[in-house]
């Protein structure tokens, strides 16, 4: 009788054995304080997610990186990189309530955004370009699987930490409202487009890359106090386009520019060492005003005068808040505001309204006729 030799067998359980121990006592020692982030692309079967590790201590200057994925992730992050690879993404961002049941506005606005950006036949992309959902890892995987079914990709983030004096009541609320600049993290896109998830597009927003300025890094003025006392080196270059904050629905068309930037549309260049200048802001929250959350730090960190300012699209082109029936007649590509509140229509046009319950009507419709809409509830 011929006795199989398992010792091929025994070794190789053996070596994956001990690559897994190192692996643990690896994560365990915080070297590098890797985080997975998890990723789901359309296509891939429900529940199914793909790890992508960020590497939260890299420094942009060292050569030495620990595992070829993570390179590749992290690919870029030198002040040298110049101009960009193409590399886009549209980006929103959706934290609604924790339980699973379809009825929650915020649910309905990501996935409207969705079929905006990547399904109707005015208003999406015709170059294949991905729109992203940032989402924090309490959400019901039921909502995930919808949005990744309608064509999104899913990218649970965590939380930014926060110093113990935050007001308890918005804590948490401002952990996970901070967890957008996780954005600065995602270095596989050289430009990401943020849109808030409450906005009403008009038309097809590709055009928007083909601009000069898009291709233009932004070079850095000076260096800036970070908190504790250091002087902390900004990156030299860096991209931070908006649009400024309209104030209220009667302004003008266009609308002026203003030294405040609005935090419902902007553009962005990852690069984690601006991610460490923010998470450096969190840390001393003194500095900016904590009440508007993002639109606060963002300010601060890109004020007109600061060694970082942002720069404006034109107005009226691409993006309004506060939108009134003259942002519509002006042919503005976006308008951002939450159109189902009650509270708003103290001010917001019947037009508008109706434009936004049309537009939602008809996302549910396109996958109704598909035979796979979003239930009612869920089992």
């Amino acid at each position: 009788m011929m006795v199989r030799d398992r010792r091929p067998a025994f070794i190789g359980f053996c070596a994956v054995a001990a690559l897994l121990l190192l692996a643990a006592l690896y994560h365990v020692s915080g070297a590098h304080s890797v985080k997975p982030w998890a990723f789901r692309h359309p296509g891939q079967s429900h529940g199914e997610y793909t790890a992508l590790k960020q590497g939260s201590d890299y420094n942009d200057d060292d050569s030495e990186v620990q595992s070829s994925q993570l390179q590749s992730t992290l690919e870029g992050d030198s002040d040298e990189s110049e101009g960009h690879t193409g590399k886009w993404a549209y980006v929103t961002f959706l934290a609604c309530k924790e339980d699973d049941k379809p009825e929650d506005p915020y649910f309905t606005a990501a996935r409207t955004l969705t079929y905006q950006l990547l399904h109707h036949p005015k208003t999406k992309t015709n170059r294949n370009i991905p729109l992203v959902i940032l989402v924090p890892s309490y959400l019901g995987r039921r909502k995930l699987d919808i949005l990744t079914d309608e064509g999104a990709t899913i990218v649970e983030i965590d939380p930014m930490e926060l110093p113990d004096d935050w007001q308890p009541e918005s804590g948490l609320r401002a952990s996970v409202e901070f967890s957008k600049l996780r954005m600065w993290e995602m270095k596989q896109y050289d430009r990401i487009l943020y849109i808030d998830s409450a906005t009403l597009v008009t038309r097809c927003l590709d055009d928007i890359w083909d601009a000069d300025f898009v291709s233009a890094d932004m070079r850095t003025l000076g260096k800036i106090e970070a908190s504790g006392g250091d002087k902390e080196d900004l990156p030299s270059k860096y991209f931070m386009m908006g649009v400024s904050d309209t104030g209220d629905s009667k302004h003008p068309f266009p609308p002026k520019e203003t030294t405040w930037m609005g935090d419902g549309f902007f553009m962005l260049k990852p690069n984690r060492r601006l991610f460490w200048y923010y998470e450096s802001l969190l840390k001393n929250p003194g500095k900016f005003d904590m009440n508007r959350y993002l639109a606060g730090l963002l300010n601060y960190a890109h004020r007109p005068d600061g060694p970082q300012p942002w720069k404006s699209f034109k107005p009226g082109k691409w993006s309004v808040n506060y939108p009134g029936p003259q942002d519509l007649e002006g042919q503005v590509a976006t308008m951002h505001t939450k159109f189902w509140e009650k509270a708003n229509r103290e001010w917001l046009s019947e037009q508008l309204v109706e434009k936004w319950w049309r537009i939602q009507g008809q996302m549910e419709g396109f996958w109704l006729r598909r035979g796979y809409g979003a239930p009612k509830t869920f089992d």
